[in-house]
């Protein structure tokens, strides 16, 4: 399928950009004592960023995202195609819930596809609580059409005051 070959192409940019991220040593690690807690003479380890992860890597995320999406689309309107019936608002279909999950079948117009489709699809649990991946594939697509999917590294403090 092009969608999936193109998001795979997407993956190989990320991680070309991630790799070069990462080679220009963009963490510290710092080890220095724990200020929370000065009376346990206790040391802390810090992330310490020195250079942020590049926001056009967002972009490429985005982009990939979207392709696996936009697959799943494609194969709906593929299953529909095969029964004959005309593709016109045919979507992959996601739900809230288990319980919503026929009302989104109907409303998607993947009903069209035939029983055995649908019965396919209930079985790779498109909704919350459900196939996580999926979902979250889904919910990743909707929230990037509304703002950036921007890649963060974070800083952590690790407690190992109760190894004392």
């Amino acid at each position: 399928m092009l969608k999936i070959a193109r998001a795979k192409r997407h993956l190989e940019e990320l991680k070309a950009g991630v790799s070069a991220y990462l080679s220009t040593d963009p963490v510290s690690i710092v080890v220095e004592p724990w200020k929370a807690a000065p009376q346990l003479n206790c040391v802390a380890w810090t992330a310490r960023i020195r250079e942020p992860v590049p926001t056009e890597l967002s972009a490429v995320i985005g982009d990939a995202i979207h392709n696996l999406r936009t697959a799943l689309d494609l194969t709906a309107n593929d299953f529909v195609q095969s029964q004959g019936k005309s593709t016109k608002g045919v979507y992959f279909p996601f739900a809230h819930s288990e319980r919503g999950l026929h009302e989104q079948i109907r409303n998607k117009r993947f009903d069209r596809a035939g029983r055995e489709a649908v019965d396919l699809l209930k079985g790779i649990a498109p909704y919350k609580g459900g196939n996580l991946g999926l979902r979250a594939l889904h919910d990743l697509d909707i929230a990037d059409k509304h703002e950036a999917l921007v890649p963060i590294l974070g800083t952590a403090t690790v407690d190992l005051s109760y190894l004392v």
